[in-house]
């Protein structure tokens, strides 16, 4: 377990973040994976609101104790973003600080993360991983263009979201730049909506009992914040362009300068318009056929704007503010921060608090929203790194109550029943454990799959891994007939998602995956095999795809990856007839890459193992990460439409003949329905 030596800016043991959580969401546990704005921002108000919020961070902390501004040596944003939650320090590539990390998940309500998609699977704290050890949990993930989109492995940054959402390109003087808006809102707005979609999760949970996968964009946040813009572009098909202190159809609606500074005025009406026309002299601009619509207006804001800057700007900011307020017209002075923190409208509502780091004091931001069931002003403290690693030492009792289900580390977990692992040096080997029931992929299967995936992608002294099945009739030959006869359409779409994650996670692994295949590979099992970087069988192996003898599709990705593989044409040839390929021909088609006698299938899976495990393990990872990303669009796009395949034929009627004649054994008799 990682130590950390406690800071000299550390509160003292005694100080608890319990004082200041009297709040709505009081007793809900937060577990925080993020790091920099966006994640921390947004647990940090439901922190404002009550909940527990345990911080984990690196050893070397989150990046944003390393920004300042600095107050003597600790920094005033990471205190913004981090306020009234606790700090734990885990380092996720050491396999025992990942177990506690996964302990801790266990025991939370809700998980946020704003890892880049995919990492947090790679490091065994994604949904589906943590799902199996706590099924009610709500889990929101946080990054800069969502969890599956094309733009998914693009490095995100709030001016990245700002040039990409167009908010640079209405942002400015119309003949100047782009300019970026002078806040971190991509950041901020994706942060708040990931607060609001957790409450709201939170609320359904309460109702029907269960949890939930929250996916978050930056891009997708601040676009949906541009109304304006969107419903210009919509209505017109035209991109809006930069109107500088203006508004883009009505005026006068914007900033003029007074001899003194500057101020903004807002008139949307025509009662408005005729009073602010005599107030600065000029009733005739209310008689003016240019100006006797808000849209006339705002076609004609030039000329209009002439007339008001040749009023404005020989009074001060003070007498043109006193004037319009008393005709009840919109308008204020344009001010700095510190008079906007420090004025009396803030103190009123009470919009900061003294918060401390460590022995220091300083004010942090309030959450905005008044309940008259929750008091404001409460003090709040900034974790130290490291602080509350004494939340860890807690999880020992909760643990040993369900130590079966909760740690399974794989080195040290020989056996399970239904699947095996075996370490030998660098190498893991995998067994699916059913020969008797023709190494069926049950929901026992899969979870036990997942899990000593999920763990071995952790342990750095695994350096390659094979996936075989025992016996030596059935490699795997999918899921369990018996079971999906009886399920509905909609089970039968989470059993086929469910597949998609382990396959996705098997692709994902850091380590090379060698499939061994031994006998039949069906459906499921071929599928399995197809996420795996490469595959060798003996040659009494057999593929293929029947799917559509009962009634169904592939739905674990097999289809876009074996199109992959082998091409669409062998692809359209095993798919639309069922037939099965021998391993002579599966080697020929590229499907797998050796063939042997079945006496000899694992040791040359052990000896190919062993030769990848003395080369470079980052050169590997970087390997197979360059063939993903030049493979995953058109794999990625299979795989939805093979989702709404799935969709379509798991409501049939010829889904349920199909089961049932396999299962009685008897033609099926399908008639398209």
């Amino acid at each position: 377990m990682t130590e950390v030596p406690m800071s000299s800016t550390t509160a003292s043991p005694s100080q608890t973040q319990d004082s200041a959580s009297a709040g709505p969401l009081t007793g809900l546990r937060v577990v925080d994976f993020t790091r920099v704005l966006s994640g921390p921002f947004s647990t940090a108000l439901l922190a404002d609101l009550g909940a527990e919020v345990i911080k984990i961070e690196s050893p070397g902390g989150d990046d944003y104790r390393h920004v300042g501004p600095f107050l003597d040596g600790s920094s005033a944003l990471f205190a913004f973003a981090n306020r009234g939650k606790k700090s734990v320090v885990l380092d996720l590539k050491k396999p025992e600080d990942l177990s506690a990390a996964r302990q801790l998940a266990s025991t939370a309500d809700i998980v946020v993360e704003n890892f880049r998609p995919g990492v947090a699977d790679r490091l065994g704290i994604g949904y589906e991983s943590l799902r199996s050890l706590n099924e009610n949990l709500i889990y929101a993930s946080i990054s800069g263009f969502g969890q599956h989109s094309p733009f998914r492995e693009k490095p995100a940054y709030d001016l990245v979201v700002q040039a990409l959402t167009g908010l640079m390109s209405i942002n400015g003087d119309a003949d100047g730049p782009p300019m970026i808006v002078g806040e971190a809102f991509g950041d901020l707005t994706a942060g708040l909506f990931a607060s609001w979609a957790i409450l709201a999760a939170v609320v359904q949970r309460n109702a029907n009992g269960k949890g939930c996968q929250i996916d978050v964009s930056m891009f997708d946040s601040l676009l949906t914040l541009m109304p304006t813009a969107a419903a210009s572009y919509l209505v017109s098909g035209k991109s809006p362009s930069r109107t500088g202190n203006r508004h883009p159809f009505s005026a006068p609606f914007g900033a003029f300068a007074a001899h003194d500074g500057n101020v903004v005025i807002a008139v949307l009406n025509n009662k408005l318009f005729e009073q602010f026309a005599l107030i600065i002299d000029r009733p005739d601009l209310s008689r003016d056929p240019r100006f006797q619509s808000d849209e006339l207006r705002g076609i004609n804001e030039v000329e209009l704007r002439t007339a008001i800057q040749s009023w404005s700007q020989s009074r001060s900011v003070a007498s043109i503010v006193e004037v319009l307020e008393k005709a009840g017209i919109p308008c204020a002075a344009i001010d700095d921060v510190a008079n906007a923190v420090d004025g009396p409208q803030a103190v009123a509502r009470s919009l900061f608090r003294k918060g401390n780091v460590g022995e220091l004091e300083l004010r942090l931001p309030e959450q905005p929203v008044h309940f008259s069931t929750m008091s404001r002003g409460q003090p709040t403290l900034v974790p130290g790194l490291g602080q509350h690693n004494d939340v860890l030492a807690g999880l020992k009792t909760v643990l040993s109550e369900t130590q079966k289900s909760l740690n399974k580390l794989p080195l040290s977990v020989e056996k399970t029943e239904v699947v095996t692992l075996e370490v030998d040096g660098p190498v893991a080997t995998i067994t699916i454990n059913r020969p008797d029931a023709a190494n069926a992929l049950s929901a026992e299967v899969r979870e036990q799959l997942l899990t000593l995936v999920t763990e071995l992608d952790s342990n750095r002294s695994i350096r390659a891994v094979i996936l075989t099945g025992a016996g030596s009739k059935v490699f795997a030959a999918g899921s369990d007939i018996r079971d999906m006869a009886s399920m509905t359409g909609a089970q039968s779409m989470a059993l086929s998602e469910s597949i998609l994650h382990l396959n996705n996670r098997i692709t994902a692994l850091t380590q090379p995956v060698i499939c061994a295949v031994n006998g039949w590979c069906l459906g499921g099992g071929l599928e399995l095999a197809l996420a795996c970087d490469l595959r060798i069988a003996s040659d009494s192996a057999r593929f293929g795809f029947p799917e559509a003898k009962l009634g169904i599709m592939t739905g674990g990705g097999g289809i876009p990856r074996l199109i992959r593989v082998v091409g669409s044409g062998i692809a359209r040839h095993m798919t639309l007839t069922g037939q099965f390929l021998s391993a002579e021909r599966a080697y020929e088609v590229g499907l797998i890459t050796q063939v042997c006698t079945p006496d000899e299938l694992m040791k040359e899976a052990k000896t190919m193992a062993m030769q990848m495990a003395a080369l470079a393990p980052i050169a590997l990872s970087q390997i197979k990460r360059t063939i993903a990303v030049v493979e995953s669009t058109d794999v990625t796009s299979g795989m939805q439409a093979e989702a709404q395949a799935c969709a379509v034929c798991f409501s049939t009627r010829d889904k349920k003949e199909g089961m049932e004649a396999f299962i009685a054994k008897r033609p099926p008799a399908f008639e398209w329905l």
